[in-house]
């Protein structure tokens, strides 16, 4: 089992009382992996499949996945019309809600974090880990707060999550 070390990078966030920047960080990793995924990359491309699979069985009801449109190198949420058209449109990521933003960063983050560790790993969802998360529940729906826990613990079987949370939703859905 490979160890990856928190660094300041990390860390520093949680010792300062400001906005996390890593997001953006985050957002020029998904538009590269996407890139790479259209080159053909099957790597890349399970990792875009992974990283739907996480967005759309958490924040189901209308979110169908994170699209980068060739050329335009710009983050957006795919998600189906509320009007009984059942069309589909793309929101700016910028404008999606805190709550999905949060969703976005500590998932989308924790899988950029393991591509960067185990990086000639095939499989991201077999790595043994532990993961530290501050405040879990922090902007989440009550019905995401439910559904977080038990997706990590399907999708990331070998994961340890230590969290911290004012959620008895959060605490009732670990049993």
């Amino acid at each position: 089992m490979a160890h990856i070390p928190a660094g300041a990078r990390d860390v520093y966030p949680l010792a300062r009382d400001k906005v996390d920047d890593r997001m953006l960080d985050f957002k020029q990793w998904v538009i590269n992996v996407h890139s790479r995924a259209r080159e053909g990359d099957e790597r890349f491309e399970r990792i875009v499949t992974l990283l739907n699979q996480l967005v759309v069985e958490i924040l189901p009801g209308g979110v169908l996945g994170i699209v980068v449109p060739p050329k335009s190198y710009v983050l957006r949420v795919r998600v189906k019309n509320k009007r009984d058209d059942g069309g589909i449109r793309e929101v700016p990521f910028d404008q999606m809600s805190q709550g999905m933003s949060s969703i976005f960063i500590w998932g989308g983050v924790l899988l950029q974090r393991l591509h960067e560790a185990f990086d000639k790993l095939e499989d991201l969802t077999e790595v043994s880990a532990t993961v530290i998360v501050d405040e879990i529940d922090v902007h989440l729906h009550p019905s995401w707060q439910r559904r977080v826990v038990t997706l990590v613990k399907k999708t990331f079987p070998r994961i340890q999550v230590i969290a911290s949370t004012h959620s008895s939703l959060i605490v009732s859905s670990v049993y």
